[in-house]
This record gives C-alpha cells, structure tokens and sequence, in this order.
C-alpha cells in the first residue's frame, strides 16, 4: 500500500471524512473543514491547535509549523521514510 494509500485509509475512516482537492492538493475535510492535505512535494499538512501542533513537533523530527497571514494553522511533515505505522497525537 502507498503512504497516499495509507493516509487516505486512516482519514476517510473517521467520521464523515471526505476527500477532495485544496489548490491542487490532496486533501480531507469535515463537514467543509480541511484537516489534513499533501503537498505535490509530497508534505503532509495537518491543520492542529497550538497545543496539537507543540506535541505532534516534539513527537516528529523534521516537521515544520504552517503559518499563514501571521496566523499558525497548524505543522507540516515530510513523509516517514519506512513505512511502519504512523502515530498520530489524536
């Protein structure tokens, strides 16, 4: 299985997830709310509270917090190199 695979087996597995497409991305919602995106260079993009995205930087290496017009939405990762399962702060 794919990480692209993976990701979208364990998002569209939560409660009325929906994937769709965000500026060309891959990307999952709730009800209208985008959650989590993948970059064409290949990111993953979380949208997280402050206090979420602390925990999930602290717990990953290499991820990088999303700040968009001065505002933090949340962190980005680059995909794990091996593909064991990915914990997730949630």
């Amino acid at each position: 299985m794919t990480r692209l695979a993976q990701l979208r087996k364990a998002t569209l597995a939560l409660p009325e997830t929906e994937e769709g497409t965000h500026f060309g991305m891959v990307a999952f919602s709730v009800r209208g709310k985008g959650f989590a995106s993948v970059t064409k260079d290949g990111l993953v993009q979380l949208q997280l509270s402050d206090e979420d995205t602390e925990a999930a930087l602290k717990a990953h290496r290499g991820g990088e917090r999303l700040v968009r017009m001065g505002t933090p939405i949340g962190s980005a990762f680059p995909w794990p190199r091996s593909t064991a399962r990915i914990s997730t702060p949630w």
